[in-house]
């Protein structure tokens, strides 16, 4: 964003944020594209669901940063205290929509033309392990699969009519949850210095009116 370095580095008051922030002058993601380089972008696209009027589909993420007409990267930035699993981050729900999206409404950031798939890479980034990368390329098989996927797991949720949902069984998935007193699993969600996996807290503030969206 073109801010001066030594001036951003003297506002950090908060010793952990600024490990963080010398981790990423010292290690930051190498190999990204340079020509379109946005932090927070939101995009959105039209996710049609047979037997639904239709959803959308909407992310924000941290970085991207393309050349328009050639790779297009996503790059998100992880503080967890503990390096999850390379498997369990290629079946994240965020790997899968997150590359779905960047295909389905990166026109954008790519001259005006939708992405291909081989197009589209996934860089998580790990500020409390030395700027760790881990990278995940896309195909077409994967994102076919990832359509099936995404538009299965909204059907199935437009088609629920309990008036109360089911718990889940596995009561560790409720230990960060805000809303565990509802369902009496907890006095109040756990602590996240606590966290020994790679959860962290959900930020779902989107002003849509600011989303670069496609059309049906």
């Amino acid at each position: 964003l073109g801010l001066d370095v030594d001036r951003l580095e003297a506002s950090i008051q908060d010793p952990r944020l600024a490990a963080w922030w010398r981790t990423y002058l010292e290690h930051p993601p190498a190999g990204l594209p340079r020509e379109v380089v946005r932090p927070e972008v939101v995009l959105a696209a039209p996710l049609p669901v047979p037997g639904t009027a239709g959803a959308r589909l909407v992310a924000r993420f941290d970085l991207l940063a393309a050349d328009p007409g050639g790779r297009l990267a996503i790059v998100d930035w992880k503080t967890v205290a503990r390096l999850p699993a390379r498997g369990r981050l290629e079946q994240r729900l965020q790997t899968r929509v997150y590359r779905y999206l960047a295909v389905e409404a990166g026109a954008t950031f790519n001259g005006g033309r939708r992405p291909q798939p081989e197009q589209v890479e996934m860089v998580y980034w790990f500020a409390a392990h030395g700027g760790h990368t881990e990278r995940f390329a896309y195909d077409s098989a994967q994102h076919a699969a990832d359509h099936e996927y995404i538009t299965g797991v909204v059907a199935e949720i437009a088609t629920r009519d309990e008036p109360i949902w089911p718990l889940t069984p596995d009561r560790q998935q409720c230990r960060f949850c805000n809303y565990r007193p509802l369902c009496e699993r907890g006095v109040k969600a756990g602590s996240l210095e606590n966290l020994e996996d790679d959860v962290e807290a959900l930020d779902i503030e989107i002003d849509l009116e600011q989303v670069a969206e496609v059309e049906f």
